[in-house]
């Protein structure tokens, strides 16, 4: 049977040991988890410090997220976090347009936030509204003004009266 020497020196049974890849160190194989028949890469004792390393990190990135917002907020569209809070209240957490709440779910399948509606030539904050309206209004409207919007009202109007 081949034999391998742990850190302080002493011979030990390969089938029956396992060397941690964090600490280094030669364990019994209890002493490791198994995931999908076979064992982990750390000792039980490395894991959970990775563990609670990683909840500790889940935090911090929630709060660089909770501060990349107001940044972004700012540095695009001239407003505070706070400011959007109190639109967001105002509007009742409402579109603008449609008057009713957000239904596009983002990746962690919740509502998404408003988005920031604004002048583009101005950079004028209007309001806040769901992601369609934001959507419709962006792909109607044009830089030279409300025309195309306009027209496509009186389009929607000339074909509806058809149907009554």
């Amino acid at each position: 049977m081949s034999t391998y020497k742990d850190f302080m020196g002493l011979d030990l049974e390969k089938k029956q040991m396992k060397r941690c890849s964090k600490c280094k160190h030669y364990l019994n194989k209890s002493q490791f988890s198994k995931y999908k028949n076979n064992l982990a890469k750390e000792c039980k004792r490395c894991r959970k410090k990775l563990t609670q390393n990683n909840k500790e990190n889940t935090l911090e990135q929630k709060r660089n997220t909770t501060q990349s917002r107001s940044n972004y907020l700012y540095n695009t569209y001239g407003i505070t976090s706070k400011e959007y809070t109190e639109m967001e209240r105002e509007q009742d957490n409402k579109c603008a347009i449609c008057l009713k709440e957000e239904t596009v779910l983002d990746v962690n399948n919740k509502a998404k936030r408003l988005c920031v509606d604004h002048d583009h030539i101005t950079g004028d904050v209007r309001g806040l509204l769901c992601s369609r309206c934001n959507l419709g209004i962006g792909y109607l409207m044009s830089d030279e003004g409300t025309d195309i919007l306009l027209n496509a009202i009186s389009y929607i109007e000339i074909h509806n009266l058809e149907h009554e």
